[in-house]
């Protein structure tokens, strides 16, 4: 099993995943791959740690990756 990370879009952007879907404006937890780290270098996602959650008061629905 492919470790996973959770991204959600920059405010304002749309972006795809690497099989075209719309990746949704709350975010998704995803397989961890170069398609991501490229989206996150140009800025248009944003990868949410698991401290990210603790500082921002945890993710929608309360989970952590």
């Amino acid at each position: 099993m492919r470790p996973t990370i959770f991204v959600k879009p920059k405010s304002g952007l749309i972006v795809r995943c690497p099989d075209g879907k719309i990746l949704p404006p709350d975010g998704a937890e995803v397989a961890r791959a170069s398609w991501w780290t490229r989206r996150e270098r140009e800025g248009d996602v944003t990868v949410i740690t698991e401290k990210d959650s603790y500082e921002k008061g945890g993710l929608n629905d309360g989970g952590i990756l």
